[in-house]
């Protein structure tokens, strides 16, 4: 199905599917899932682009507002895992989901981006504050630690969308 749309500068047809505006996910909100997933990638990617990567050592992400709130419920932790271990959103087989997400859990470690293994415990390294930031209601940010746990890296995220 398409809806489509005349413009009114160009007077030409502009047509998006409904796969183009509805996203399927790992819990029932596209934005406390797809958003975290995400920005997990983009974060890896900056890393990279930055040649920080290979010199993180240990990660922390802090989820606020409605992120944390409703996060456990909605699978926000599962998606930031997911997105952290290099997974696609788009290409995992969905049975595979789970056993990635417990293996993480009981040997708290995690194959960042697939590539490196790191020390990851969910339950201290995904923070769930109880704050709303003053910028937008879902916020989350990344820092990377490096070689006697300085900070590398602190990249904050707001109003998470699921491109």
């Amino acid at each position: 199905m398409y809806i489509c749309h005349s413009t009114e500068t160009t007077n030409q047809m502009e047509c998006i599917s409904v796969f183009d505006m509805l996203k399927i996910g790992i819990g029932p909100s596209s934005s406390h899932t797809l958003g975290p997933w995400r920005a997990a990638e983009r974060w890896i990617d900056e890393l990279k682009a930055n040649d920080n990567f290979n010199k993180v050592e240990k990660i922390e992400v802090d989820l606020y507002g409605s992120l944390s709130l409703t996060g456990k419920g909605h699978a926000t932790d599962y998606a930031i895992m997911l997105g952290l271990s290099g997974a696609d959103p788009e290409t995992i087989p969905t049975e595979s989901i789970e056993s990635i997400v417990q293996t993480i859990k009981k040997t708290n470690t995690l194959r960042f981006n697939d590539e490196k293994k790191l020390d990851f415990n969910p339950d201290s390294d995904i923070i769930f504050n109880r704050k709303f930031l003053p910028f937008h209601a879902n916020g989350m940010s990344f820092c990377s630690y490096g070689f006697n746990f300085n900070v590398l890296t602190f990249t904050s995220r707001f109003r998470l969308f699921c491109r």
